[in-house]
């Protein structure tokens, strides 16, 4: 979360995975900076926990397809119900 110029777009993959909380507190601290001086933020993740502090927006894929396109709530939910029936 080091960045001394300000983004036009700016894509992570699971930057939560690695460190401890105060890391991560920065991190989102940083992002919504970010994000308010007109960034985009490309944020992928599998924890809905850290989308829903971050994004406003989700998208859901399955198999590479889009499923879901919508508020972030949402999108988590579709994402929690692709596996609660495996079969």
């Amino acid at each position: 979360c080091i960045l001394v110029h300000q983004p036009d777009l700016l894509m992570i993959d699971e930057v939560f995975s690695v460190g401890d909380k105060g890391f991560q507190i920065k991190c989102v601290k940083r992002l919504h900076e970010i994000i308010e001086n007109g960034a985009t933020l490309l944020f992928v993740s599998h924890n809905p926990d850290d989308m829903k502090k971050i994004c406003k927006r989700g998208i859901c894929l399955k198999e590479g397809v889009l499923i879901y396109d919508g508020d972030v709530d949402s999108a988590t939910n579709v994402y929690n119900d692709m596996f609660k029936n495996p079969y």
